[in-house]
C-alpha cells in the first residue's frame, strides 16, 4: 500500500501529465485523480504501467478506453453494447457530445463496416433528440494529428448549433483552379476503386467462410442423425 507521501507525489506527477491531454478532458481526469484514495491510486498506476504500449495493449493506456471501461467519470447521454456518447467537459456549445466505440480503434478505416453503421445510427438518434434545443449540428471527425486528433481512439464530435451562437467550427478556404481539382481527382479515383475492390474481396471471403461453416454444420448434423437409432 502506498504511503500518504508516496500517493501525494504520484498525484502531483499524474496531474502534470494531465496537462498533455486535450483541454476538453483535463478537468474530468484531474478530478478523478484527486478523488482517488491510496489503494485506488496504486491500482490505477499498476493498470496503466503494467505493459509497454504495443498494438495489442494500446487500449490499456488509452483515455477513451478508460472511459469505456468506466474508470473515468463522464456524463453519458447514450450507450449501447458497442458505443458510448458523453458530454464534452469543455464544449464548443451546450450539448457538445463525444461519441466513441467501446472497442479500441485508432481511425475510421479500422472500424468494421457494421460498427460504422452503428455509430452513425447513434448520431441519428442523438441529433433527433437534440433538435428540441438546436437548429443545426456540426458532425466533426478529427483523424490524424494533422487534423487535430489528440486521443488515439476514433471519435466523432456532435456539436449542436443555434442561430448566432459563438461556436467556431470551420476552416480557411483557398481558391482552387479546375485543373487542380482534376489533377487530384485523377490521383484519388484509382485508390478509391482499389479500396472498393478490397472491400468486395473481404465480403466474398466472409461469404465463403460462412458457406463452408454451414456445410460443415449440415454434415455434422447428418452424421449425428445416422448414428441415432
Amino acid at each position: 500500500m502506498l504511503t500518504d507521501e508516496q500517493a501525494n507525489q504520484l498525484k502531483k506527477q499524474l496531474l502534470e501529465q494531465v496537462k498533455s491531454l486535450p483541454s476538453e478532458q483535463q478537468e474530468a481526469v484531474r478530478k478523478q485523480i484527486e478523488s482517488m484514495n491510496n489503494e485506488q491510486l496504486e491500482a490505477f498506476i499498476q493498470r496503466v504501467s503494467q505493459q509497454p504500449t504495443t498494438n495489442e495493449n494500446k487500449a490499456k493506456t488509452c483515455f477513451f478506453c478508460e472511459v469505456a471501461k468506466g474508470n473515468v467519470e463522464v456524463v453519458k447521454i447514450y450507450e449501447d453494447k458497442d458505443v458510448i456518447a458523453f458530454l464534452d467537459i469543455n464544449p464548443a456549445n451546450e450539448g457538445h457530445t463525444i461519441l466513441i466505440t467501446k472497442q479500441h480503434f485508432s481511425t475510421m478505416d479500422e472500424l468494421p463496416e457494421e460498427l460504422v453503421l452503428k455509430m452513425f445510427n447513434a448520431i441519428k438518434i442523438i441529433t433527433k433528440a437534440m433538435k428540441q434545443f438546436s437548429t443545426g449540428f456540426n458532425i466533426v471527425i478529427q483523424q490524424g494529428q494533422s487534423a487535430g486528433q489528440s486521443v488515439n481512439h476514433f471519435s466523432i464530435h456532435i456539436i449542436p448549433r443555434k442561430e448566432e451562437d459563438d461556436a467556431q467550427v470551420g476552416w480557411k478556404r483557398h481558391k482552387s483552379e479546375k485543373q487542380q481539382l482534376e489533377d487530384y481527382a485523377e490521383k484519388i479515383r484509382p485508390l478509391i476503386e482499389k479500396t472498393i475492390n478490397e472491400q468486395k474481396e473481404v465480403i466474398e471471403q466472409q461469404k465463403q467462410q460462412a458457406e463452408e461453416a454451414k456445410k460443415e454444420t449440415e454434415g455434422m448434423a447428418k452424421l449425428i442423425k445416422k448414428r441415432i437409432p
